[in-house]
C-alpha cells in the first residue's frame, strides 16, 4: 500500500487538473441549465463538492510530490508536453469560484463576496504564473518545432481568459467600488488571454493545413480552440453587463455611455466569437470522429480535454439565451449539457478503471533531462 501510495505521488502529473475543469464546468453548466427540473440545482451542486474534494486532494497530492522529489517542478516546467498542463490548475480553480459565486446566495451567506474575492485574486496569481512562466520557458528552454505544435499550446494562455470571465461573476456580488477594480482588471486579463489564444489558434491552424492531423493518442485536443472562444464569449458579455449595471444610474454621463457601449459590443463580441467556436466544435467532431473510425482508440488523461471546452461553450451559449431572449441558444446550451453529461459520465468511469491499474499514473518529465538533450526521444514523448 505505501509503495503504490508513493507511486502515485511520484508520477502524479498536472493534467489530472482537467478532471476538476471537466467537473466544475459540469456542475455549472446543471445547475444553470435554460429548461430546469426537480433536482437540477441539487445535482449541480453535488458535483461542485465533488469537484471541491477532487480539487483538494488532487492539490495535497501534488504538494506531497514537489516536497517529497525536490526538482520535481523543475522538470515539469522544462518538459515541453507536461508544462502545458499547469494551466490546468488555475482554471480548475476557478470553476470553484465560479460555482461559489453561482450556487451560494449573498441573503444567506453573508461571507460570499468576501469568499468570492480572495479567491479570485489567488486565481489571478496562479493565472500570471501559468501565462507568464510557462511562455519563458517554452521560448527559453523548450525545443520545439512545427510538426510536434499541438493545441496543448492554448492550455498555459487559457488560465487568463478563464480568470478574467470570472472576474465578471465575482464582480456582480461586490460593492460598487470593488466590482469596477475587478471589471477594469478583468478586461485587461482578458485583453492578455483572448489576443494570446488567437496567435496559438492561427498557428494550429497553419500546422493542421501543413502537417495534417496530430497524433490519435491527443486528437482530442484538436477541440481546445473551443475553449478560448467560447470562455471568451462568456466573459466579454457578461464583463459588458456587469459594467452596464454598474453606470446606469452614474451621473457622470461618459460613465453611463461606456456601460451601454460595453454591454452592447459585448454582445456583438460574443456572437462572434461563438461563430468562430462552431467552427472549432464542428471541425474537431470531424477529426475525432475520422480518427477514432481508422485507429482503436485508448484512454489517457486527455480525453478530458473535451469537457471543459464544451462546457465553456455552453456557458456562453446560456448567455447568449438570456440577453438575446433566444430559445434557440436555450436548446443548443440544453443538448450540448445533456452531451456533456454523457460524456463526463464515460470519463469518470474510465478515468476510475484505469487509476486502480496506475497505468495513469505515468510522469514523463522524470526523463527530462534526456528529452531536452534527444529531440527524438521528445517527439516520442509528445505522442
Amino acid at each position: 500500500m505505501t509503495k503504490t501510495l508513493r507511486h502515485i505521488i511520484q508520477h502524479f502529473v498536472p493534467a489530472w487538473f482537467t478532471v476538476t475543469m471537466g467537473t466544475g464546468i459540469l456542475g455549472i453548466s446543471i445547475y444553470n441549465l435554460p429548461y430546469q427540473f426537480s433536482g437540477c440545482k441539487v445535482i449541480g451542486f453535488s458535483i461542485f463538492v465533488l469537484n471541491c474534494v477532487l480539487f483538494s486532494l488532487f492539490s495535497l497530492i501534488t504538494i506531497a510530490k514537489y516536497l517529497m522529489h525536490p526538482g520535481s517542478l523543475h522538470n515539469t516546467l522544462c518538459h515541453p508536453a507536461q508544462s502545458m498542463f499547469l494551466g490546468a490548475i488555475p482554471m480548475g480553480f476557478a470553476t470553484i469560484v465560479n460555482s461559489i459565486v453561482l450556487m451560494s446566495p449573498i441573503n444567506s451567506h453573508a461571507y460570499v463576496p468576501t469568499l468570492a474575492l480572495v479567491l479570485w485574486y489567488i486565481d489571478v496569481v496562479l493565472m500570471l504564473l501559468s501565462v507568464f512562466a510557462v511562455s519563458f520557458y517554452m521560448a527559453i528552454v523548450h525545443k520545439h518545432s512545427f510538426d510536434t505544435m499541438f493545441a496543448t499550446w492554448l492550455l498555459p494562455l487559457v488560465p487568463a481568459v478563464v480568470t478574467a470571465a470570472s472576474g465578471a461573476l465575482v464582480a456582480s456580488i461586490q460593492p460598487p467600488s470593488t466590482a469596477k477594480l475587478v471589471i477594469i482588471l478583468s478586461y485587461i486579463i482578458w485583453g492578455i488571454g483572448v489576443p494570446l489564444s488567437c496567435c496559438v489558434i492561427t498557428i494550429y491552424f497553419a500546422r493542421l493545413a501543413f502537417n495534417s492531423l496530430p497524433p490519435p493518442e491527443i486528437i482530442i485536443s484538436s477541440i481546445l480552440p473551443l475553449g478560448p472562444m467560447g470562455q471568451g464569449a462568456f466573459g466579454i458579455i457578461n464583463l459588458g453587463n456587469i459594467a452596464h449595471n454598474l453606470s446606469k444610474n452614474s451621473s457622470n454621463e461618459a460613465y453611463r455611455i461606456f456601460g451601454e457601449s460595453a454591454f452592447g459590443a459585448g454582445i456583438l463580441i460574443g456572437l462572434i466569437m461563438w461563430g468562430f467556436a462552431v467552427f472549432w466544435i464542428s471541425t474537431a467532431a470531424v477529426y475525432i470522429a475520422m480518427t477514432f473510425k481508422k485507429t482503436p482508440f485508448k484512454f489517457n488523461l486527455g480525453w478530458w480535454g473535451l469537457t471543459f471546452p464544451i462546457g465553456v461553450f455552453i456557458s456562453a451559449t446560456d448567455s447568449l439565451a438570456k440577453y438575446l431572449q433566444s430559445s434557440a441558444f436555450r436548446v443548443i446550451g440544453t443538448a450540448l449539457t445533456l452531451f456533456l453529461t454523457l460524456f463526463w459520465l464515460l470519463d469518470i468511469y474510465l478515468t476510475f478503471i484505469n487509476a486502480l491499474n496506475l497505468s495513469l499514473f505515468v510522469d514523463p518529465s522524470a526523463k527530462n533531462r534526456a528529452l531536452l538533450s534527444d529531440p527524438q526521444l521528445d517527439h516520442q514523448s509528445r505522442s
